[in-house]
């Protein structure tokens, strides 16, 4: 099946003039043009920023907390204001036992 059948079919598509098929479009829809990413068109080489998360000099740790040390650890967070997120509050624990 042609590209130009597709069209014909009754899909409410239609080529329009027979100059149309240059263009990038009737190309693309008949096979004669690769898809391309239009990031890659758009952006210069230079100004391309890196995807994902900033690079940090740290080590990412899963950490599995008791019930009731869980629970301490939210109730110590909620005396604070603003109250520190868990991560946060962990890091302030752990510096203030490094300094000792």
């Amino acid at each position: 099946m042609s590209s130009h059948s597709l069209f014909s079919q009754g899909t409410g598509f239609r080529l329009g003039p027979a100059e149309c098929s240059r263009t990038l479009s009737a190309r693309f829809i008949s096979g004669t043009v690769k898809a391309v990413r239009s990031r890659d068109l758009l952006v210069p080489e230079k100004e391309k920023r890196p995807r994902g998360r900033p690079v940090v000099n740290s080590t990412s740790i899963n950490l599995r907390l008791a019930p009731d040390l869980l629970a301490w650890l939210d109730e110590e967070r909620a005396k604070l204001d603003p109250a520190p997120s868990r991560p946060e509050m962990i890091r302030s624990i752990l510096e203030r036992v490094r300094e000792m």
